[in-house]
């Protein structure tokens, strides 16, 4: 193994322009490589949310325009409850 230039004691301690630009364009690809690894799982995370948030903002509003149309009647739990103690009220004559 030959001796690098960072081996000799006093001249070891410097670097070359052509040593220190290589070091920059290193750390730059580098950090583009983060970069863009980052922007992918974020834009992955979002569209995901998004996905989510616009499929129950149309439910609630097919929900909603069914109900003013009259399909689906309003407050179905409610009806369902008078039922039933319409029913316990017959059961009980």
């Amino acid at each position: 193994m030959s001796p690098d230039i960072h081996d000799i004691p006093i001249l070891g301690d410097f670097y070359t322009k052509k040593e220190v630009d290589k070091m920059i364009a290193d750390a730059l690809e580098e950090a583009r490589a983060i970069d863009e690894a980052s922007m992918r799982k974020h834009n992955r995370d979002a569209t995901i949310i998004s996905m989510i948030l616009g499929f129950t903002c149309l439910a609630l509003f097919v929900d909603g325009l069914l109900r003013i149309l009259g399909i689906i009647p309003p407050f179905a739990v409610l009806t369902l409850m008078s039922s039933i103690r319409l029913w316990r009220k017959l059961k009980q004559i």
